[in-house]
């Protein structure tokens, strides 16, 4: 007999008891009962007894089979890689949105006539704008710009001829609201900085236009408000140089003479003069204009990408000097804004800072005519969605753009 058929046998007999055990317990309930019903009364608890006692005798049946319990689920679901994708996509666009949208709204909003200057009402003019290097060609094209775009303009010139040479260019429109001064960058030195910004301080708070009969002084409540300052004396085409370009190195052609001359009237006095100039838009009790915002602009040449190029290193080195000059005077004020904020929160003024980044293949009459949009929207609130006035503005010629478009292409493909 194999051992299969012994198995069987086994499982055959066990079966077989357990059927009986459960037949014979289910006859013994049974009789338990109606001896219970119909029989003669059992003594008290004999009955409890009984059904205990065949409960508990040991069964011949097969130990129940326990079904497997289920994994137990996370509830951490990790995501696929797509699905995040996706979702970084949609807030990516979601923000990009609430971001660009507004702004395209404003500026699609924004009127297409040009920005001007306010106007009292009187007629009068009495925004004013303070601009260093009026007898250069950027400044005096300034100059004539602003004045037609109904400001105030102050303005420096190296000599009387130059000072005469642009009252004669002004517009008749104009008259009495353009006044140029003479100070010369050569020979300036701290008591005639001093002196001009004296000049410019009394006459901001003289009655414009300056040729109108009457009281030279303005009534209270109407007085000028000086709410920009430009520089133009820091823009340079280029600076002379002894050696010729052929045998140029790294920096052979900056003459000690040259550098120093350049750096002198392009760096060092241009933003001395500006430090000075700041104090007329910072409020205090002795000086009127000083209600509104006022904005800071520095116009500088656009610095090639390497300071090897050949007959330009003297120009990309001073330009480089004046804007990291220019970016360290922001953060000082900005820094002294902040420290002293807590003492002149009531008489506080706002005061931006912006630089013009100009190619000297730029077109002439766009740079004028942001620099005049940036003094006359600075005015606006700033919100979370629009700012006024940008920190630098980049105007560049169509080469220039051609260099940076030939530049990304090179990354890509080998150029010659």
């Amino acid at each position: 007999m194999d051992e299969a058929r012994v198995h069987s046998a086994a499982n055959w007999l066990r079966d077989t008891a357990s059927n009986a055990f459960t037949y014979v317990q289910h006859g013994a309930h049974q009789v338990s009962d109606a001896l219970q019903q119909y029989g003669p009364p059992l003594p008290e608890g004999a009955t409890e007894a009984l059904r205990t006692a065949w409960d508990k005798l040991p069964s011949w049946g097969s130990e129940p089979v326990v079904p497997p319990t289920p994994p137990s689920r996370s509830w951490v679901v990790v995501p696929r890689s797509s699905t995040v994708a996706a979702v970084a996509a949609t807030a990516a666009a979601v923000g990009l949105g609430l971001v660009l949208v507004p702004r395209a709204y404003t500026y699609w909003k924004m009127p297409t006539a040009p920005l001007r200057g306010a106007i009292a009402p009187d007629g009068a003019r009495n925004e004013a704008v303070v601009v260093l290097g009026g007898d250069t060609p950027l400044g005096r094209a300034l100059v004539l710009h602003l004045a037609a775009r109904e400001l105030i303009v102050l303005t420096s010139v190296t000599t009387d001829e130059a000072r005469a040479e642009l009252e004669r260019a002004v517009p008749p429109a104009s008259h009495g609201y353009v006044r140029a001064f003479v100070w010369s960058v050569d020979t300036a030195t701290e008591q005639t900085e001093s002196q001009w910004v004296h000049t410019v301080h009394s006459t901001l708070s003289l009655r414009f236009p300056l040729n109108s009969p009457g009281d030279p002084y303005p009534k209270p409540g109407q007085n000028v408000r000086l709410i920009g300052i430009v520089n133009t004396l820091s823009f340079l085409a280029d600076v002379p140089h002894h050696v010729s370009p052929r045998h140029a190195g790294a920096l052979p052609q900056l003459g000690q003479d040259d550098l120093d001359r350049a750096l002198h009237r392009h760096v060092t006095v241009p933003l001395s003069m500006l430090r000075r100039l700041l104090r007329l838009a910072i409020p205090s009790p002795n000086r009127s204009p000083s209600d509104g915002t006022a904005l800071i602009v520095h116009i500088v040449s656009m610095p090639g990408s390497q300071l090897a190029v050949a007959a330009r290193g003297a120009a990309n080195v001073v330009t480089q000097a004046a804007q990291a000059g220019f970016e360290t005077m922001r953060r000082e004020y900005v820094q002294g804004q902040r420290t002293a904020s807590y003492e002149a929160s009531a008489t506080s003024r706002l005061v931006r800072w912006t630089m013009f980044r100009v190619s000297t293949e730029a077109k002439v009459q766009l740079v004028l005519q942001q620099v005049a949009d940036a003094i006359l929207r600075q005015r606006q609130s700033t919100s979370w969605w629009s700012v006024p006035v940008r920190r630098v503005y980049t105007v560049a010629g169509p080469w220039r753009w051609l260099q940076l478009l030939r530049r990304w292409a090179c990354r890509f493909v080998s150029c010659k």
